[in-house]
């Protein structure tokens, strides 16, 4: 019955306008963008359907189409739920309606990190990774990688390390089933001083069902625990490492948004 009283919306990017030069014909930059901002008109329509839905009393849902990060600021601002479908191919429409009619769950998550503006990127005058991705951009995130929202409620209860595993507790406190995609990130002693905030090193995606609490341990590699120096050499430090299971990427931008971790401490 809500989603009668329900609005969507669909804009973002095509395939002619973002990708490979040759097939962008309606890109002025051969595929490559000047800014991350959606197209004025679409940003234009989609204020006019806030204020239709508004005036009617009705929830409007925003499905946003594309290949790469775009600016969701004022997307989100206007939306009372957005939806990123990437370019979902010749059976998107049937996915997405078992998807919000509730047959399904959304347990997909963002592979990259959505910045607020192309304008707190780094210009790309040498190969620093300084204030980019996940691993080095502390400020300025939208959206944080593996970040997502589901249907069901998941709790971490904790992580600790059990051999060359991490040992990730669960707990579903709500009546509906969760598949919650856990990830494991590792950050260094020198995390934030040459070497990444956090890595990612292991992901599963975790049954929960309603109601009840599931420990998984996720795999830990040894190249986990190491580092690139200056020379181009695998290090591994000495020192305290934080281990930390969480459901988008362990950043200031993810705790704003309440997503839910556990981390422990193991001295290497």
């Amino acid at each position: 019955p809500a989603l009668k009283a329900t609005l969507f919306a669909v804009v973002g990017n095509t395939g002619s306008y973002e990708g490979e030069e040759g097939a962008t014909f309606a890109s002025p930059l051969n595929g490559d963008r000047a800014d991350l901002k959606l197209p004025g008109c679409q940003l234009d329509f989609l204020r006019e359907m806030r204020r239709r839905c508004t005036k009617h009393g009705m929830k409007l849902v925003t499905l946003v189409t594309g290949g790469s990060p775009v600016e969701m600021r004022e997307v989100l601002d206007l939306s009372d739920a957005v939806i990123y479908v990437w370019y979902a191919g010749q059976e998107g429409g049937r996915a997405l309606a078992d998807l919000v009619f509730g047959e399904h769950d959304f347990v997909g998550r963002l592979p990259m990190t959505f910045p607020v503006s192309a304008d707190v990127l780094p210009e790309f005058d040498d190969y620093s990774m300084d204030g980019r991705t996940y691993r080095y951009q502390e400020a300025g995130i939208e959206l944080p990688f593996g970040y997502g929202l589901s249907y069901a409620r998941t709790e971490y209860v904790g992580v600790e390390c059990a051999g060359e595993a991490a040992r990730v507790t669960l707990r579903n406190p709500g009546a509906r089933d969760a598949s919650e995609p856990v990830q494991v990130y590792v950050s260094s002693p020198n995390a934030g001083k040459g070497a990444p905030f956090a890595s990612l090193a292991g992901f599963a995606r975790v049954n929960v069902p309603a109601g009840r609490t599931v420990t998984i341990d996720i795999p830990l590699r040894p190249d986990a625990f190491t580092e690139i120096d200056a020379e181009g050499k695998a290090t591994a430090p000495r020192g305290a490492y934080r281990v930390t299971a969480s459901a988008a990427a362990p950043c200031a931008r993810s705790k704003e948004l309440g997503v839910k971790s556990a981390s422990c401490a193991i001295n290497r």
